[in-house]
């Protein structure tokens, strides 16, 4: 009879799972979403950001294609090694217009999982993408899930529309005067639809180059990445703030337009950590456990 009843608790401690102390382990918490696209200012690759990106860890060194153009021959080599140092297999390739426009680089692209832009001189990374073979390649691929991501005059290419000359005030000359150029724009590769990107390269700019860009773009949305500045695109489309300065974002305000038919901008600040719904348009909390 004492046997019975040992079998019966035993099944009734079995049926409830057995004691909390030595029960089954806990099930894992579900993995963060990755970025599906990361923009910097010129140098700002943050590795922990760019690795959850493209799924580096130990086990994997995900390919990394990154392309830089142009006179600048530094820009390129540094962030592939930026980009191995986080944990993948990057290559640098130096773009000319010839190899944009030829099967070259759209046929390494089915062997990567990311892509990067770099460079100092977006008009030279323009002149070499722009409306090529290559730029639809990486377009089409990053609709389908390609990871992009781009520092610099990069980052600008990733959007709609570019700055690409005209920023920089001319030297100044004794005896002359000083004549001052135009802001010029350039068509980027639209990953990123409806934004200008600005992340100039060089600290002295016109104050209101991004202003005066709009000027001529008055429904695109405006980003300008200063140094150190970084932002990520979740798969929602939510931007979040990921680098170690404030991004700047000007956003038109359809319902404020004057009787010469300028549109109104509002003013966004995404300090480090801060996230916005372009969709929205409007700032979203922090995430949670995130204290800055």
């Amino acid at each position: 009879m004492r046997l019975a009843t040992v079998a019966v608790l035993g099944l009734v401690v079995t049926a409830c799972g057995g004691p909390r102390s030595q029960g089954g382990t806990a099930a894992p918490a579900p993995a963060a979403p990755r970025p599906k696209m990361l923009l910097g200012a010129w140098g700002a690759r943050p590795a922990a950001v760019f690795a959850q990106m493209v799924g580096a860890d130990e086990q994997n060194r995900p390919r990394i294609l990154v392309i830089s153009a142009g006179a600048d021959t530094a820009s390129g080599p540094q962030a592939a090694a930026d980009l191995r140092a986080a944990g993948t297999i990057a290559t640098n390739i130096r773009l000319t217009r010839t190899m944009a426009e030829s099967g070259q680089i759209p046929a390494l692209l089915s062997g990567v999982q990311a892509v990067w832009l770099t460079g100092t001189n977006p008009a030279e990374l323009g002149a070499a993408l722009g409306g090529t073979p290559t730029a639809t390649a990486i377009a089409s691929r990053a609709a389908a899930g390609l990871r992009v991501g781009g520092d610099g005059a990069g980052a600008g290419m990733l959007a709609s529309v570019l700055i690409a000359g005209g920023d920089v005030p001319p030297p100044r000359r004794r005896g002359r005067p000083v004549e001052e150029e135009g802001i010029a724009t350039a068509e980027g590769l639209g990953i990123l639809t409806g934004t200008l990107v600005y992340a100039p390269a060089s600290p002295q700019r016109k104050a209101d180059a991004l202003d005066s860009a709009l000027a001529t773009y008055p429904r695109l949305v405006g980003i300008q990445l200063d140094s150190g500045a970084a932002m990520s695109v979740m798969p929602d489309g939510v931007w979040q703030s990921v680098g170690n300065a404030d991004v700047l974002i000007l956003v038109p305000d359809e319902s404020a337009v004057d009787s010469t038919g300028t549109v109104a901008r509002r003013t966004r600040i995404l300090s480090p950590g801060s996230r916005f719904d372009p969709r929205t348009r409007t700032m979203l909390p922090l995430l949670q456990g995130d204290s800055r």
